[in-house]
């Protein structure tokens, strides 16, 4: 998977961490997510466009697991009570604006990404997976 640079990124978490957060909130996460979690615990990224042919939108910031205002914990908490976001979705950043990038968690689609605009449209699938997620991020000239 392409290494991206993300910047103000929190303390750095572990596996261990990664499968406590799992069993509390009942996600089983996508392996590559967890890899990209041990080594960047959120944070704002450099390459933050992504831009895969035909969709361009921004990537303002990943959401840390622990730690900060933005963690998923506090995320998944307030998106889930307020019914922004069914739970058969998992959110890990953001656009910046009133959107936010989510990994499906349905056993027929699982760990596709997709888009959630605040506005009442429905989902909109961008990938295939967290990687192909990754690859799609280009630095904003």
């Amino acid at each position: 998977m392409k290494k991206i640079t993300l910047e103000l990124q929190e303390k750095k978490v572990t596996l261990n961490e990664i499968n406590s957060f799992e069993k509390e909130y009942g996600f089983k996460l996508i392996n590559s997510y967890k890899s990209f979690l041990t080594e960047n615990n959120g944070g704002v990224p450099i390459e933050n466009i992504f831009w895969d042919g035909n969709i361009a939108s921004g990537v303002s910031v990943f959401f840390p697991l622990k730690y900060g205002k933005n963690s998923l914990e506090n995320t998944i908490s307030y998106l889930h009570r307020e019914d922004a976001l069914p739970k058969t979705y998992f959110p890990f950043a953001s656009t910046g604006g009133a959107s936010i990038y989510a990994f499906s968690m349905k056993k027929e689609n699982f760990g596709e990404v997709y888009i959630f605009n605040f506005d009442g449209s429905e989902p909109f699938k961008i990938t295939n997976s967290f990687e192909e997620f990754i690859e799609s991020l280009e630095i904003d000239e």
